[in-house]
């Protein structure tokens, strides 16, 4: 399989990461040189930085302004502390919601970006309060966000759960279900367990109402193809119910036209 070629916006980020990695080395190492007697000189730790990025990261190239690491070195901050400064969440909060967005996606329940967005503000309107915005966070957010953390999540088209449900019955998958269903019901985090008044059954289509059946979501970056549990909204007819629905006729095909619910007076579709 051929690999993907980066965006320009994730290599410029890969290259700025790696700049602050060993500008911050040439700051520790200067400042130890300082205290020998004899030391290093700044443009010495330097090269010696440039030469250590080279032989680690097969042979790239790092830019080290000697203006620079003396502010750095006397206690000011880099470019990148400014910017986490300006953004909405702090990195742990980030983390939080990255562990959040792979954990429902390893169970069928996949966050699309609209939800990246509601959680996100749910965060800040707990750390915030009345001063985060109504209007939560901007617009675009959300692909700014997955674009900034690209090397942990990826957004793809879902498939429908119940497509792989026969590759699934297996004792492996059955396990796993019911030692995620026993952690749900007695292990709630460290909540009282979940009484068996409350525990409803549902039928085999699934049991998240109100979603699409295929749509964009979130899943960890490099795994496979994404599966969602879809909707359940299903009216159910078996032979002995006393509701009846006009006949209709099933086409095959992927398409539906106009002409065919036209001349159609016994409603037929």
């Amino acid at each position: 399989m051929v690999n993907e070629a980066k965006p320009q916006a994730q290599k410029k980020r890969e290259a700025s990461a790696l700049k602050a990695k060993y500008m911050q080395m040439a700051v520790e190492k200067y400042k130890e040189e300082k205290e020998k007697v004899g030391g290093m000189s700044m443009d010495k730790v330097i090269q010696w930085a440039q030469s250590k990025c080279r032989e680690e990261s097969n042979g790239k190239e790092v830019q080290i302004s000697k203006s620079t690491l003396a502010r750095l070195e006397k206690g000011g901050k880099s470019i990148q502390e400014f910017n986490e400064s300006k953004q909405w969440l702090f990195n742990s909060e980030e983390e939080i919601l990255i562990n959040q967005a792979i954990s429902l996606a390893q169970v069928g329940f996949s966050m699309s970006r609209r939800g990246l967005e509601e959680h996100a503000n749910m965060i800040l309107k707990e750390r915030l309060g009345d001063r985060f915005p109504n209007t939560g966070v901007e617009i675009a957010w959300a692909s700014r966000f997955l674009e900034q953390h690209s090397d942990w999540l990826k957004s793809f088209w879902s498939k429908s759960l119940d497509h792989s449900r026969a590759c699934a019955v297996n004792p492996y998958t059955k396990d796993a279900y019911f030692d995620l269903l026993r952690t749900a019901i007695y292990e709630n985090d460290g909540e009282d367990a979940i009484g068996a008044e409350l525990i409803y059954g549902v039928d085999k289509t699934g049991i998240q109402p109100g979603v699409g059946v295929c749509e964009r979501v979130i899943r960890a970056s490099g795994s496979k193809v994404q599966y969602q549990q879809w909707n359940g909204d299903w009216e159910n007819i078996s032979a002995d119910s006393t509701d009846s629905v006009p006949p209709a006729v099933i086409y095959k095909g992927k398409g539906y036209q106009v002409k065919w619910n036209q001349e159609n007076p016994l409603g037929l579709l």
